[in-house]
Formats: structure tokens, C-alpha cells, sequence
């Protein structure tokens, strides 16, 4: 249902961050560290808060905080 109030109606017009979660590989000495995606890939972004080997939760290409491990399930159906 639209709705009537203007900014609601701007606000999502304007771009959502970004979110990944991934293993962080290590840290480079230029403030940045290497991840790891699930499909292997390497991504660098900004930041180091997060332990070498913990996951993190990255917004717009800046680590935000660590995340727990849980346990992984996959089920197909």
C-alpha cells in the first residue's frame, strides 16, 4: 500500500547499504583488512575491529562489528 506521508516516499527512493558477511582473512597495515566470502572470493574493506579468522558484518565497505558463529544448515527440498 503507498502511502501518503513524503518523506517515507523519499526515503525509499534513496540507495540501501550494503551487507556482507564474511571471515576476515587479515589485516593490511594500511587500516584496511581482507575478507573471505562463502564462494572464496577476496574482498578489502576498511576497518580491523574484527579478530583474523572471526565473521564480520560489513555495511557499505566498512567492517561494523563482529557476528557470532552459529551453526550452518543447508536443506534441500
Amino acid at each position: 500500500m503507498a502511502t501518503a506521508n513524503p518523506w517515507k516516499r523519499f526515503s525509499e527512493l534513496l540507495p540501501k547499504p550494503t551487507r556482507i558477511v564474511a571471515t576476515v582473512y587479515s589485516h593490511n597495515k594500511n587500516g584496511t583488512s581482507t575478507l573471505v566470502l562463502r564462494n572464496g572470493e577476496h574482498l578489502t574493506v576498511k576497518g580491523e575491529s574484527v579478530p583474523i579468522g572471526e565473521l564480520a558484518l560489513v555495511e557499505d565497505g566498512i567492517i561494523q562489528r563482529q557476528l557470532p558463529t552459529l551453526p550452518f544448515l543447508s536443506v534441500t527440498i
